[in-house]
């Protein structure tokens, strides 16, 4: 049976909640500062630790326990990822060129699709750490985006700004 999940995230907020009909079921609190992210799904907490900029590598920690109880590595192209858990191998893609539609899927037959354009989760198998995973990772994805454009586009801002205060 597939459940049907949403989730929301508020424009310049670093947290996004997800949602059984009404109900807040889950949230992921990023913290920027230090490439940490809080989750929480159904009352089990998740801690989400990445390490590296280039070759990154996210270490997810169950909240309660402190025990690891999986491991994200990224591709080079941030359009993949790999989830490693004790139950097995996770795989995690975009669906489409605009980035605004991604799965997770192992080879147990779960199968976790996402949409950013109207907020739906659905899946067909109960995985809170897997569900709570791929909505993390279209989260590291974004933010590393939008990291690169601030890192590309300040300094050609700040020297066209340069320019006109010289010309004037």
């Amino acid at each position: 049976m597939t459940t049907i999940l949403n989730w929301k995230q508020k424009p310049l907020s670093h947290t996004s909640e997800i949602y059984h009909g009404n109900k807040v079921v889950g949230s992921i609190k990023e913290n920027s500062m230090n490439q940490h992210a809080n989750g929480l799904i159904n009352g089990k907490k998740f801690i989400f630790r990445t390490s590296g900029f280039i070759k990154s590598n996210t270490l997810i920690v169950d909240g309660e326990t402190d025990k690891i109880v999986g491991n994200i590595t990224y591709n080079s192209w941030m359009t993949k990822a790999r989830i490693k858990t004790p139950e097995g191998i996770a795989h995690w893609k975009y669906d489409n060129p605009f980035n605004t539609k991604w799965s997770l899927k192992d080879d147990n037959d779960l199968n976790i699709t996402y949409s950013r354009s109207n907020g739906i989760i659905k899946t067909d198998h109960q995985n809170d750490l897997l569900l709570l995973t791929g909505l993390y990772i279209s989260q590291y994805y974004r933010r590393i985006t939008f990291l690169m454009l601030f890192v590309v586009f300040v300094p050609i801002l700040v020297t066209i700004i340069n320019l006109i205060i010289n010309n004037s």
